[in-house]
């Protein structure tokens, strides 16, 4: 049973998570595909990592570890035991997860919170029939947020902060359309007055 998703179905929970919500929604439907991000699940010890209503990855104690809990997922290691500690802007995808460098079971033992884990989620036989996803990490292995490409064989990008000049471009945006809002409500009301 598979879950229809649309390129506005986005679980965001602060401010920040909202205006990201706001972007995404906005690049899924230029893009035509959509992209499912939970946001401040902020799960600890044992966290689970959930797609298409099915629990996927569970990240336990101790290491802490991240592991596949159907089987045939799959995460991106260093080559060995550890998970690749992902930066913002990184493309998750079929070029990410090679039999080197990837596993069902890594540990999460680097220090540092706010990292991201490539993860890909194995839906069928045959090529282009996984959906990557990402995880983001605080501390002591908390599960922030997670998100996955509802497309399969999608990459995905983990998000990146916006600078500071396109936040005070949009502030100005915004604060240029409230004025408007508030100049016509001001005319409308002085006509009816009138």
């Amino acid at each position: 049973m598979s879950e229809q998703i649309t390129p506005s179905k986005v679980l965001a929970g602060n401010a920040a998570g909202r205006a990201g919500a706001v972007a995404l929604a906005i690049g899924s439907i230029a893009s035509a595909h959509a992209t499912v991000i939970v946001n401040n699940v902020l799960q600890p010890f044992p966290a689970t990592i959930d797609f298409n209503g099915i629990t996927q990855f569970t990240v336990t104690d101790p290491g802490p570890t991240i592991t596949d809990v159907v089987g045939n997922n799959l995460i991106y290691t260093n080559g060995g035991t550890g998970a690749v500690k992902l930066s913002a802007g990184t493309s998750i995808g079929p070029s990410l997860f090679t039999p080197s460098t990837s596993a069902h079971s890594a540990t999460l033992g680097f220090p540092g919170s706010g990292f991201y884990v490539g993860l890909d989620v194995h839906s069928g036989s045959g090529p282009g029939v996984d959906n990557y996803g990402y995880a983001q990490i605080g501390l002591p292995g908390d599960v922030v947020s997670y998100a996955f490409e509802t497309d399969a064989g999608m990459s995905i990008i983990t998000p990146t902060i916006p600078e500071p000049a396109s936040l005070a471009l949009l502030a100005v945006g915004v604060a240029g359309v409230l004025e408007i809002r508030r100049r016509t409500r001001r005319a409308t009301t002085k006509r009816a007055a009138a």
